[in-house]
C-alpha cells in the first residue's frame, strides 16, 4: 500500500482528553492485544499478573455477538478499542502496576495535585462476577497513605445483562506520595470462568506533577500519541519486549539480548492496520516534537520521509507509504524480531503512524536503550 499524507481524504487531530496524562500504562489492554477468551494470554505488557486475561471484542464476542463475552455492541464504552481485561478460571485474578512518581515530588508535596480514577467495569448476565480497581498512594517506604477504589459493578447495576458501567472517583494525591500501586482485581462468584471485565482504565493527575521534569519529547502527552483518543485512549500499541517503557516510556535491553517489537491493531473497524515505524538516533529533546501535516498529530520527532536529509532520522519499517525501511512488515497486528539482539550499545526513539480507514493517527512513543 502506498499513500502520501496529502492524499488522505480525512485527516484529523484526535487530541487526548487526558492531556494531563493517564499514568496507567497499557490501560486498555491494547498493547499485546487480546485473544478469543477461551485462551489465556501469555503476558500483559506493563502488568504483573495472576492469570489476568485480555480478550478481543471482535474475536471473543464472535460473529454477531454469538459468543458469551462482550462484543462491540454490548453496553460499555461508546467508542472502544479491540481489547478489554477479563478474569480466567480462578476465584481471583489480578494485575498490578507499581508506579514510581518520585519525579513529581515537588508538586505532589504542595498538596494541590488532584487525581481522578476511572474505568468501565462489569460482568456476565445475572452473575455477580466483578472487577475492582484499587489505587494505593504510598510513601518512599511503600507505606500506604491513602487509597481509592472503583467497583464492583454487580449484576443488578448492569441490569442483569452482559456489559460494563462507567465508574469514577477523585480526590487529592497525599503529600509525601512517592509511589502508586494500581491493582485490578477480577473476582469469580459463580461458574467456572471468572467473568469480571474492565476496560479504559485511567488514573489522571492534574496538574501533571512531572511536567517540570520533562527533558525528552517522548515523556508526557507527546509520547502518548493520539491513536484511540476518543475511544478510551490514547492506546499503547507499540511495545518492545512486551513493554511500553513504564511511566516515562523507556525500555532497557542488554547488549546481545533478543529484541522483539510489536505493533497491535486497536481498531474494531478493520481486521488489519497499515503502519510505519519511524526512528530517531538518541533520545529526542522537547524541541524535537513535530506536528504532522494537516494536524494529523504531534510526534516526538519528525518522520524521516518529511525530513529526508536529517541524519538522526530513520525509517524502521513502512507498509503505508512504501518508503525504504530497515525491515519489512505486514499490517498490524505485526511483530518484528532480532533474535540475536544488537551487539553494541544504542539509544533510539521509536514512534508509529497508523492508518484507520482514511485517517492517520500517531502511536505511543518509546525510547529503547541497548546497554
Amino acid at each position: 500500500m502506498k499513500l502520501a499524507f496529502a492524499s488522505v481524504i480525512t485527516l484529523s487531530l484526535c487530541m487526548s482528553a487526558w492531556s494531563q496524562t493517564n499514568i496507567i500504562r497499557n490501560s486498555c489492554g491494547e498493547a499485546g492485544g487480546g485473544l478469543d477468551g477461551s485462551t489465556l494470554v501469555t503476558s500483559v505488557p506493563e502488568w504483573t499478573t495472576a492469570n489476568l486475561n485480555v480478550i478481543d471484542y471482535v474475536v471473543g464476542g464472535g460473529p454477531g455477538g454469538s459468543n458469551s463475552w462482550p462484543n462491540p455492541a454490548t453496553p460499555g464504552p461508546v467508542n472502544r478499542g479491540r481489547a478489554f481485561f477479563s478474569g480466567w478460571m480462578d476465584p481471583v485474578n489480578t494485575g498490578v502496576q507499581v508506579l514510581d512518581v518520585s519525579r513529581g515530588a515537588a508538586m505532589i508535596d504542595g498538596g494541590t495535585v488532584a487525581y481522578e480514577l476511572s474505568g468501565w467495569l462489569g460482568g456476565f448476565l445475572t452473575q455477580d462476577d466483578n472487577a475492582t480497581v484499587n489505587v494505593s498512594f504510598e510513601d518512599s517506604a511503600g507505606t500506604p497513605l491513602a487509597t481509592a477504589t472503583i467497583g464492583p459493578v454487580l449484576a443488578l447495576h448492569r441490569g442483569n445483562i452482559t456489559g460494563m458501567v462507567f465508574q469514577n472517583t477523585n480526590g487529592f494525591v497525599p503529600t509525601s506520595t512517592r509511589q502508586v500501586t494500581v491493582t485490578l482485581t477480577m473476582t469469580r462468584l459463580t461458574g467456572v470462568y471468572n467473568d469480571g471485565y474492565a476496560d479504559n482504565l485511567a488514573l489522571v493527575l492534574t496538574p501533571d506533577p512531572f511536567a517540570p521534569t520533562y527533558v525528552s519529547s517522548v515523556e508526557g502527552p507527546t509520547g502518548e500519541g493520539n491513536t484511540g483518543a476518543g475511544q478510551g485512549g490514547p492506546f499503547d500499541i507499540l511495545s518492545i519486549n512486551n513493554s511500553v517503557g513504564g511511566l516515562f516510556r523507556e525500555v532497557d535491553v542488554p547488549v546481545g539480548q533478543p529484541l522483539s517489537m510489536q505493533v497491535t491493531n486497536p481498531f474494531i473497524s478493520q481486521g488489519g492496520t497499515y503502519f510505519a515505524v519511524f526512528g530517531f538516533l538518541g533520545n529526542p529533546t522537547l524541541g524535537e516534537a513535530y506536528l504532522l501535516p494537516a494536524n494529523t498529530g504531534l510526534m516526538a520527532f519528525a518522520p524521516k520521509l518529511l525530513q529526508p536529509n536529517n541524519p538522526l532520522l530513520f525509517t524502521l519499517t513502512d507498509n503505508i507509504f512504501n518508503t525504504a525501511g530497515l525491515m519489512s512488515s505486514s499490517p498490524a497486528t505485526s511483530s518484528l524480531s532480532l533474535p540475536g539482539g544488537l551487539a553494541f550499545p544504542l539509544t533510539v526513539a521509536l514512534q508509529a503512524v497508523l492508518l484507520e480507514g482514511s485517517t492517520f493517527t500517531v502511536s505511543n512513543a518509546l525510547v529503547l536503550n541497548v546497554q
